[in-house]
């Protein structure tokens, strides 16, 4: 599992913070063809027994994890080459304790959607839960974190950005990377009809995006 993993870093950053083992997992998770081969016993150089998995799969296991990568930040392009200002938004829930640990993710998730989803700009929410109402966000600044991650500023700072745009499109790490209110993610959708599409980035668990455009939302 190390020598693919070491594989897969040569085509993509995403699996950068795991372990073997926790490649394995993913992998496992997922039912991919590696996991499916038939696992053997045999002697190594050393005439000592070892548990080896056949690799023949490899180069289909690599193509289907990195191939998306691509072609999304060639629909990434093709929304700016057509004047979308493309931004990015990441959040941390209230209930992580440790502030390292909040500032260190934060900026994972900000470096990703920089060099993932290409982003111009990204903002940061460095204490907001899932279903927090979006126009409420960082209406009480944090003055101590927020210099400490790689962000534009805050939800409120972002509001005010696209506001002055006449296209944006909004990219955020997995559904309750944005938010889990959908009641609320259409109020703030209609108080800023700047904002025409909304992507969704699973690539980390699903090796897919969700393209929404904001209109339909409301149909």
């Amino acid at each position: 599992m190390t020598d693919i993993l070491s594989t897969v870093w040569k085509y993509s950053d995403i699996f950068s913070e795991k372990t073997a083992h926790g490649f394995g997992k993913w992998c496992s998770s997922r039912k991919l063809f590696l996991i499916e081969s038939q696992i053997k016993r045999k002697c190594n150089d050393l005439r000592q027994k070892v548990t080896i998995r056949s690799l023949y799969r490899l180069e289909h296991i690599i193509e289907n994890t990195v191939s998306h990568l691509p072609r999304y930040q060639r629909f990434i392009q093709s929304l700016k080459d057509e004047g979308y200002h493309v931004i990015g938004y990441a959040r941390k829930s209230i209930c992580e304790k440790d502030d390292d640990s909040r500032v260190r993710l934060l900026n994972l998730m900000c470096k990703y959607l920089k060099s993932r989803s290409l982003v111009s700009k990204v903002f940061a929410s460095v204490y907001c839960n899932a279903n927090e109402p979006l126009l409420e966000r960082d209406l009480s600044k944090q003055k101590l974190l927020l210099p400490q991650i790689l962000a534009d500023g805050d939800m409120q700072n972002m509001l005010m950005y696209i506001s002055s745009k006449e296209r944006v499109c909004i990219v955020a790490i997995d559904f309750a990377g944005l938010t889990t209110n959908y009641e609320d993610l259409k109020v703030c959708l209609k108080n800023n009809p700047n904002t025409k599409k909304l992507i969704i980035d699973r690539f980390a668990s699903c090796e897919v995006s969700h393209v929404y455009d904001t209109q339909e939302l409301f149909e």
